[in-house]
């Protein structure tokens, strides 16, 4: 049985700042581990240890959107444990996904939002 299997709920972790990595955000694991969520740690395309192409047109936000729905089916995750995790550029990923893939969504967790970019300049 994998360390996953336990949980109630899974829930895979978006980084913030494309180009970045998650490790900055792997002392979660536990944390959330400790609350019957298992966590899966990946790096979107572009970001450190995925593949790194050079094609401007994947820098889209809707090309994102459906890799973490990908992420979601290839890990076989359905809609009544589905939960994510997310940080910074992470939380504008998951407010899309959560606006296209709402229905495979348990729930949303949110750590410093950032909904509006023009916003946030202004604020900065």
């Amino acid at each position: 049985m994998s360390q996953f299997e336990v949980h109630s709920h899974k829930a895979p972790v978006l980084h913030g700042e494309p180009g970045f990595t998650h490790e900055y955000l792997e002392p979660l694991e536990e944390r959330l581990s400790a609350a019957g969520i298992g966590v899966y740690m990946y790096d979107q395309l572009s970001s450190h240890f995925s593949d790194q192409p050079d094609d401007p047109e994947l820098w889209q936000i809707s090309r994102f959107v459906d890799e973490v729905e990908q992420v979601r089916q290839a890990l076989g995750i359905g809609p009544d444990t589905f939960s994510l995790y997310s940080h910074s550029w992470g939380e504008i990923l998951m407010i899309e996904y959560a606006l296209a893939y709402g229905d495979s969504l348990k729930r949303l967790i949110i750590s410093n939002m950032m909904s509006s970019i023009p916003l946030y300049n202004r604020h900065a």
